[in-house]
């Protein structure tokens, strides 16, 4: 194993910026910083679906999913090799589920739009594999993440 990282969230934290936002640039604006576009396209199908529950759920665990991701790379990549985290949450991975497990691809655009850091990715993501579980009960969602070897 290479890394290892988990995040918690509240849940009623993200209720309350979907609610405070919903409808406006901002909430797009938010989401952009931490998701890739096919999270986003997903999350506006949530937000129009009107299912509350699953579209805090759905926010939450990619936040989680991807600062779990950074904190996990953080154990083995030096800080200097690091893109920024906004860049690792938005363009790096995308974090969907295979049938009801949530799983992290990379993004293979990621070296053609970040050239500054493909020898990150060649260094460090291409050899290496990233799992991810999610668990939520009541007002809490917990993401971990391990990175080990291919």
């Amino acid at each position: 194993m290479l890394g290892i990282g988990v995040d918690l969230v509240y849940l009623p934290r993200i209720s309350k910026l979907i609610a405070k936002y919903k409808g406006s640039s901002t909430l797009n604006a938010i989401c952009g910083k931490f998701m890739c576009a096919q999270e986003q396209a997903h999350m506006g199908q949530l937000l129009l679906s009107g299912d509350a529950t699953r579209t805090v759920q759905y926010m939450a665990g990619v936040w989680a999913a991807k600062e779990a991701v950074y904190k996990a790379l953080s154990c083995f990549v030096p800080s200097n090799a690091l893109p920024p985290a906004q860049t690792v949450y938005s363009q790096l991975m995308h974090k969907h589920n295979v049938g009801k497990c949530p799983t992290l691809s990379t993004l293979e655009s990621f070296p053609q739009l970040y050239p500054q850091h493909e020898q990150f990715y060649s260094k460090y993501i291409l050899p290496s594999r990233m799992l991810l579980s999610i668990s939520h009960d009541g007002d809490y969602l917990i993401a971990y993440t391990t990175v080990s070897k291919k």
